[in-house]
């Protein structure tokens, strides 16, 4: 009677969690141990955690803190994520930049670089993924020789920045910021037909943002 009893407990378990894992409200836990996060619970958290990375590269320690910990919490729950894996390597390496313990550098860097690489190889047309792990390249000492590929990187979403930003697939300020980017670089390389083009296209998607105002004034340099 005793084994029968728990059987029915057991049963009743799984009813109960299956329905909550149709209804969305559920964060289970897979076989391996990581939590599984309903979509919305999902999307909600990194948004939050988009902002507050966002946030802390303007200068906000604090937010930094807490997208540090969202994005630690998304990326136990889903691993293999390119999105959250990208944006926790790079603030890995900001990490790495600024922390004053020399011993903690290498680790935070290597692990760092080594989460910002597989983000683009989990999902190579994913244009978010593309554009931090460009952008955070680009950013690196020159030592690490990442220039070239966050050209590359750019001059991906370049063609594609408009498009993304106007069915939703890339925010508006990051396809801005994209196109500000590549335009500089092109201006590097002497191309001015080029970046005008790219500034244009900034400043067309979105005009307000800090890149779309940055390449307003970069065009009224070129005329």
């Amino acid at each position: 009677m005793l084994a029968k009893g728990k059987r029915g407990m057991l049963q009743v378990a799984r009813s109960v969690l299956l329905a909550l894992c149709v209804s969305g409200v559920l964060i289970a836990t897979d076989p391996l141990g990581a939590d599984i996060l309903s979509h919305s619970t999902y999307v909600q958290q990194l948004e939050r955690a988009r902002a507050d990375y966002f946030a802390g590269i303007d200068g906000d320690s604090n937010a930094t803190d807490r997208a540090e910990r969202d994005f630690a919490s998304l990326e136990h729950a889903r691993p293999n994520d390119a999105t959250v894996m990208v944006y926790s390597g790079s603030l890995q390496l900001i990490e790495a930049a600024r922390t004053w313990a020399v011993w903690n550098k290498h680790k935070l860097a290597t692990e760092g670089l080594s989460k910002l690489d597989r983000s683009r190889q989990l999902d190579p047309q994913n244009l978010e993924v593309r554009f931090i792990h460009g952008e955070t390249s680009w950013h690196l000492p020159f030592f690490y020789h990442r220039k070239q590929d966050a050209e590359r990187d750019f001059a991906f979403i370049a063609p594609r920045a408009e498009s993304a930003a106007r069915i939703g697939a890339l925010k508006p300020e990051l396809a801005a910021a994209a196109l500000d980017r590549y335009g500089r670089i092109l201006a590097d390389e002497n191309d001015t037909t080029g970046a005008r083009n790219a500034y244009e296209a900034a400043v067309r998607i979105d005009r307000g943002s800090p890149a779309g105002k940055d390449a307003s004034r970069r065009l009224n340099e070129l005329s």
